[in-house]
């Protein structure tokens, strides 16, 4: 979905993508023409997909019974894309070499799955500034950076050589957080596979909090109110669970 929306607005602007090269190891994952020059784009996902994905898995391979799960995240875009700078910066020059390109873009994205940080009421107040904060934190060579995410759609954060007013924040309270929450529910089913027993009343309650990347949050404490979701009903089969909350998760501060 991601990389399709990219294409797709790519081509909206006016550009030719020439090759597709995703499944290639250390090649842009496409190179399109501009009046008559070639850019190579890379694309990556913010948070990094090994930390995203780490944080979950590490509490799923523990549960022994259904659980309800709260995911603090440190409200620190501006980490995720230096962390993501870093990581690509040092490729820019095997991405021309390999493709001939002249110029070399960056497009962070929001994660496929689980995409709950980049969906907020309140978010285009302070993401834009923050990326663009985050974008000047660590030299690099790429000639734009983009972020895409399905509720912002494309933002430009920094074409080469901008800069960003440094962003200051309030932490006396504790550094502002992301608050994420759902269900783990163990269910049985007979032999047609529709559900018979779930356990629903003895469900463990599990916080995960995320350390924050940013070294000044790092000195403090996460600020957030603890909310409780409590699935009320659920119905299914093993092929497929619909489950019910007795009211939406609130995300932190």
């Amino acid at each position: 979905m991601v990389y399709g929306a990219l294409a797709v607005h790519l081509r909206s602007q006016g550009h030719t993508i020439i090759d597709d090269n995703r499944e290639q190891k250390d090649a842009p994952d496409f190179l399109f023409s501009k009046d008559g020059l070639l850019i190579a784009c890379e694309a990556t996902q913010i948070p990094l997909a090994d930390v995203y994905q780490h944080v979950f898995a590490k509490v799923e391979a523990t549960l022994t019974k259904s659980a309800r799960i709260s995911v603090v995240w440190p409200r620190e875009p501006h980490s995720w894309l230096s962390q993501a700078i870093e990581k690509k910066r040092y490729k820019i020059a095997d991405y021309k070499r390999r493709s001939k390109a002249g110029k070399v873009w960056l497009i962070v994205h929001e994660p496929e799955k689980r995409a709950e940080l980049f969906d907020r009421d309140n978010m285009e107040t302070w993401l834009e500034p923050l990326l663009k904060w985050g974008a000047t934190q660590v030299p690099h060579g790429f000639d734009r950076i983009y972020f895409w995410s399905k509720r912002t759609g494309i933002i430009r954060v920094q074409r080469r050589g901008e800069r960003a007013p440094r962003v200051k924040f309030e932490l006396k309270d504790g550094y502002p957080t992301l608050l994420g929450g759902y269900s783990k529910v163990r269910f049985r089913t007979d032999e047609k596979g529709a559900v018979i027993e779930q356990d629903l009343n003895d469900m463990q309650d599990i916080e995960i909090i995320v350390p924050p990347i940013d070294p000044k949050f790092q000195r403090h404490k996460p600020r957030y109110t603890k909310q409780h979701h409590k699935p009320v009903k659920i119905s299914g089969s093993s092929k497929q669970v619909s489950i019910e909350f007795d009211r939406p998760v609130r995300f932190g501060r």
